[in-house]
């Protein structure tokens, strides 16, 4: 009787674990928090929408300003 062998390659792994993760949709803290956030509460999501703007953070990190 002989003996057989499977040989299992770490690709086959991450790739198996890659295809079960990935989805092509984007997230977003702002959106998930206004999901969330009362209407009445602040203003609702404008206030936050407002501050979380690239323009608003660019002086700080101004590459932002260049790609988003």
């Amino acid at each position: 009787m002989k003996d057989l062998q499977v040989v299992i390659d770490e690709n086959y792994i991450n790739y198996m674990l890659f295809q079960l993760f990935y989805t092509q949709k984007s997230y977003s803290l702002t959106d998930t928090i206004v999901e969330y956030m009362p209407e009445e509460w602040l203003g609702g999501g404008t206030a936050l929408q407002a501050i979380m703007n690239t323009k608003v953070w660019s002086f700080m990190f101004p590459e932002l300003a260049d790609e988003y």
